[in-house]
């Protein structure tokens, strides 16, 4: 839920712990849904004949997933500076060439890199929630314990975007630095 820019006119540190919370919640929601099948996973009866489905020992189901989790890695590293910087050219845009109208003013910008901030921040962990969901069932499928101590690194992962408000400042600052640069008025 992105405030609107008459609400961070009024209060911008009101309207950014209200998003903070916001995506607080939806991160947590990701974390636990994917830490749920995690434990459904390990306490889930085994059925003894299907324990080995490939005789071989080979686990190529896990093959296949960690191929899905290094390329998530690397869309991760990739997708979310793409995002951002779209956003700052965005907003470069549509901001007036005065100074006085760059993102450090209330309500010029803010709400647009707020909406920034969650939508970059939701699409990394879900970056992250579907392979170690595919990293989970091949687990289950073939017992190869590596993917599971890589899905629960991957949990970690998406846990480690939980935002907090001064992370959020940090960024929104460096943000607005950063348009400021791009427009050459440092």
């Amino acid at each position: 839920m992105m405030p609107d820019s008459n609400s961070v006119e009024a209060d911008p540190s009101h309207s950014l712990r209200i998003a903070v919370r916001t995506l607080q919640i939806i991160v947590v929601g990701l974390v636990l849904g994917v830490t749920t099948f995690l434990l459904f996973v390990l306490f889930k009866p085994r059925d003894a004949a299907a324990a080995n489905p490939n005789p071989q020992g080979q686990p190529i189901i896990f093959c296949v997933t960690l191929a899905m989790a290094v390329s998530a890695l690397i869309a991760r590293a990739v997708i979310p500076r793409m995002a951002d910087k779209a956003a700052r050219q965005k907003i470069a845009r549509e901001m007036a060439t005065d100074a006085s109208d760059l993102p450090d003013r209330p309500g010029c910008g803010i709400a647009l890199l707020l909406g920034a901030y969650q939508t970059r921040t939701i699409v990394s962990a879900a970056l992250l929630e579907g392979p170690t969901f595919a990293l989970l069932i091949s687990y289950m499928i073939e017992g190869f314990w590596p993917a599971l101590v890589i899905a629960v690194a991957f949990i970690c992962g998406i846990a480690a975007h939980i935002p907090t408000v001064a992370r959020v400042s940090a960024w929104l600052e460096l943000q607005s630095r950063l348009i400021r640069d791009d427009r050459g008025l440092t």
